[in-house]
């Protein structure tokens, strides 16, 4: 199990009783990837499960990543769905569950504490931790997913990020350098692979506008050169540093 702290911002209408006696909505909230999602109340929390045609087109641990960063993006759009609050209000925890992959189908399950959800207006939300990392969640932004268009830009930004925080630290001993550097030319490898691989998929797609796929095919470019500029200035600094 896995838990993060999330600031969710959500504007949505009527009310919501964290004391309703328990019972099980199945939402079907569609879009490019026929996303469903099961809100279940329980005693102390909200347990919500959400099934989504899967990212598929990435190596196994980028596919997983990418699944859940989505799963938990729709999840949060299912239990806006299910409170409708007018105000705004903060998920202070959430437990990540089982996640699994069947076929073309991704699954995954959140858990969210009920006292964990303070509606504005009834006490400042709890700062993070300093190991936990808090995370703006804005549901105005939420209609994007439910676009062939906005998917695949929402699958750029989620693998680029991802790229990113596999750059590995810069080594502190000069016995460490080969490794750093094999490192760097590993993900240099990977990462062009997978910005590869999703400009087959956005190309094949047979929903999007021919401007829509250049559109996305030159944020990827775009992407792409950021990602090789920061790997070219993570190598020339290591560098740099053994001519010192």
């Amino acid at each position: 199990m896995l838990r993060q702290l999330v600031a969710v911002s959500i504007l949505l209408c009527a009310g919501w009783s964290i004391a309703d006696e328990p019972r099980e909505v199945r939402l079907s909230l569609g879009g490019p990837r026929k996303v469903t999602a099961t809100v279940r109340e329980q005693q102390e929390n909200l347990e919500i499960t959400v099934r989504m045609v899967a990212v598929g087109c990435f190596d196994p641990a980028t596919n997983n990543r990418l699944n859940r960063d989505k799963a938990k993006a729709y999840a949060m759009h299912a239990l806006a769905a299910h409170l409708r609050m007018k105000q705004a209000f903060t998920v202070k925890e959430l437990t990540f569950g089982e996640s699994r992959t069947e076929g073309r189908i991704y699954s995954l399950v959140i858990s969210i504490p009920k006292d964990g959800i303070i509606v504005a207006g009834d006490g400042p939300p709890t700062p993070p931790s300093k190991t936990e990392k808090a995370e703006e969640i804005d549901l105005g932004k939420f209609q994007g997913l439910f676009t062939a268009k906005d998917d695949y830009i929402g699958t750029l930004r989620l693998l680029s990020a991802n790229n990113l925080e596999r750059l590995p630290s810069k080594p502190g001993k000069a016995s460490q350098q080969d490794g750093f550097f094999q490192s760097i030319a590993d993900l240099e490898e990977s990462g062009v692979r997978s910005f590869a691989s999703l400009r087959k998929e956005v190309k094949a797609d047979k929903r999007l506008l021919h401007m829509e796929v250049d559109e996305i095919l030159a944020l990827i470019d775009k992407d792409e050169a950021a990602f090789l500029k920061c790997l070219k200035q993570q190598v020339d600094e290591v560098s740099d540093d053994n001519k010192e």
